[in-house]
């Protein structure tokens, strides 16, 4: 409906289950563009590779640092916006801290400043394993109002849902990524 109503929305899931299928499912799904945003890989040659492939199935792959840049070239155009949005940021200072299984986390802000800003209503996605080769996604309304939410607010729903996910089915969650590399430094009197 949100779409239809000539509205973006923001969709946004985990390294849980098969999320590269579950990215390249949405294409196939709706009559709308579906673009990804990404966070550049070390290895040129690995994400020249992944991107081809993902784009050959209709994504609109898009690297974080252009974000600012394609929200306005894309604002009269309703899309859906999709952040796998788990990953340990690399600054720790800007990210949004929330506790996530039991643990002070941080997450990207990213998710959270683009849909408080544009005020598009934010979706979790699930991608469950049902058999071998068979994958189902769910999708999950988390807000239809981002900013009425504190800034941090659309991030804790989406670690909230994350984790309800994980709990259900913790074998389909990438725990190799090293989540909590990263401390929380608490600000000095002094900054």
């Amino acid at each position: 409906p949100y779409l239809r109503a000539g509205r973006s929305a923001i969709v946004v899931g985990g390294h849980l289950g098969n999320w590269e299928w579950g990215a390249l499912a949405f294409p196939a799904q709706v009559p709308h563009p579906v673009v990804g945003l990404f966070k550049p890989l070390r290895n040129r040659h690995v994400e020249v590779l992944l991107n081809r492939c993902r784009e050959s199935h209709g994504l609109h792959l898009l690297p974080l640092t252009q974000t600012a840049r394609a929200l306005a070239q894309w604002k009269n155009r309703p899309a859906i916006w999709v952040l796998i949005a788990d990953q340990t940021p690399v600054n720790v200072r800007n990210a949004h801290w929330t506790t996530f299984l039991h643990q002070d986390t941080p997450f990207h802000p990213g998710a959270d400043k683009i849909a408080r800003k544009m005020d598009w209503p934010v979706f979790y996605y699930e991608v469950r394993r049902r058999s071998r080769g068979r994958y189902e996604f769910e999708f999950h309304l988390l807000t239809q109002t981002p900013r009425s939410l504190p800034p941090g607010g659309v991030t804790k729903l989406f670690a909230s849902a994350l984790e309800a996910s994980i709990r259900r089915h913790p074998q389909g969650w990438l725990w190799s990524h090293r989540r909590w590399k990263r401390a929380h430094r608490k600000p000095s009197g002094n900054e």
